[in-house]
């Protein structure tokens, strides 16, 4: 029974982390630290600093001189405490070279008349991490931007993860062959997005995980017989076990 509960609290635990990380609630940690270092920099006129914010390649597409130039012109300073999310959403997708993840929210400005609100856009990929976009926009987001995603996307953002977990740990305890493969397997998910003018659906697929599930009692059925062989070979066979009347020198002689 305690073994019983204490597993549904673990599951539960898995939901609501998974939930935040997938844009749940008006917080990211990760998000809102570089616009606090975006927003310092801009106050000083620090172009160096603005520069180091930003994701790897900006100097190829851009004269970031220039743009730090435009962003300066129209920014008016504020506390970085005072920055609050109003909206952020976070998508991710893995592959065989690793998972690529990108963080988008947006920050009122209060006190810009002009361009009442900031978006920012930041990546984290194996080409390096920074921001991507940084926007200035001349209106506030709609009341409806502004609210925290329904429940049911949130389940359905976090169901992924929570399928990889559980499977992550199935592999660690029942070890099948070669299980370190069936890890990185296990990790592999592809992301779906269907976008209309009234919604948009996003989920991710963990069929790595399914592919694992699909042959989990073959290969449990596979270790098990490798075992036995394994232990069959070990014993010694009848025709192995010499016999004492064979042996001369263990002959009883006769007086």
């Amino acid at each position: 029974m305690k073994r019983r509960f204490l597993t549904l609290w673990v599951l539960v635990a898995l939901v609501l982390a998974c939930m935040a990380f997938s844009g749940c609630g008006f917080k990211n940690e990760t998000l809102d630290g570089e616009a606090r270092l975006l927003v310092s920099a801009l106050n000083e006129g620090d172009e160096e600093s603005f520069r180091a914010l930003l994701y790897p390649g900006w100097e190829e597409q851009m004269d970031l001189h220039e743009l730090f130039l435009q962003i300066e012109e129209h920014w008016v300073p504020l506390a970085p405490e005072d920055l609050q999310l109003s909206s952020f959403h976070v998508r991710a997708s893995g592959n065989k070279s690793g998972q690529n993840k990108s963080i988008q929210g947006v920050y009122p400005l209060p006190g810009n008349e002009e361009y009442p609100a900031m978006l920012l856009v930041y990546s984290d990929t194996e080409e390096g991490k920074g921001l991507s976009s940084v926007y200035l926009l001349n209106e506030a987001p709609d009341a409806a931007a502004q609210e925290p995603q329904p429940v049911w996307r949130c389940l359905l953002s976090s169901l992924c993860i929570i399928i990889q977990i559980l499977t992550v740990i199935d592999i660690l305890v029942k070890k099948p062959r070669k299980y370190g493969w069936y890890i990185i397997l296990a990790l592999l998910f592809f992301t779906f997005t269907h976008r209309t003018d009234q919604f948009t659906i996003q989920f991710s697929i963990p069929w790595g995980a399914f592919l694992y599930w699909g042959m989990r009692n073959k290969l449990l059925r596979e270790k098990e017989r490798l075992a036995k062989e394994q232990t069959a070979i070990s014993l010694p066979t009848p025709e192995s076990v010499e016999d004492p009347q064979d042996d001369p020198d263990q002959s009883e002689t006769s007086p």
